[in-house]
């Protein structure tokens, strides 16, 4: 929420993210509300699945295969009943990617993460969030310690070992 207040600041809109934060901290703090308010203000909502359809079929991962589909058909995804959120519409969806080599259309969506100077994404269904920057995704892992060599790590967007999830990209550079 730092990184994200950081950008509304910057671009004059310190109101706007209160309301984005006092929402937010209000509907349990999962990632997908704040997904929801980004796009809201014109984000782009790429959702991701490294492995291919089959891939996720075949490993018998019904969830993620689920959010994978319901993405591809436009469908709002992760909406919450705790929270009243209604859920995420995927912008545009990337998948098979890893340990293939990606289709012409799959390598053109991986570069254009890849040229984003900013984002935020939520991953596990919006129980873990994390920011990024021109193709690598920040991850700072709770249960280190601050001095340890590994709290903090960056690893590319083709590499990043989550499964599914969504890259929230600012209006502008989709």
């Amino acid at each position: 929420m730092e990184n994200v207040k950081a950008a509304y600041e910057g671009a004059g809109q310190g109101a706007r993210f209160a309301e984005i934060n006092a929402w937010v901290k209000g509907a349990d703090l999962r990632g997908t509300v704040l997904c929801e308010e980004l796009q809201k203000d014109g984000w782009t909502a790429v959702f991701y699945s490294p492995r291919t359809a089959e891939d996720l079929s075949a490993k018998d991962e019904h969830e993620k295969l689920g959010a994978l589909n319901m993405a591809k058909a436009g469908a709002r995804i992760w909406k919450s009943p705790v929270s009243g959120a209604t859920g995420v519409r995927c912008d545009a969806v990337v998948s098979g990617y890893r340990g293939i080599t990606p289709d012409s259309k799959t390598e053109m969506l991986l570069e254009k993460l890849e040229n984003a100077p900013f984002f935020v994404g939520v991953a596990n269904g919006g129980l873990h969030t994390f920011v990024g920057h021109n193709g690598s995704v920040c991850d700072f892992h709770w249960k280190a310690q601050p001095d340890e060599r590994d709290a903090m790590t960056e690893n590319p967007v083709r590499q990043w070992a989550w499964d599914t999830g969504l890259y929230m990209i600012p209006p502008g550079y989709w």
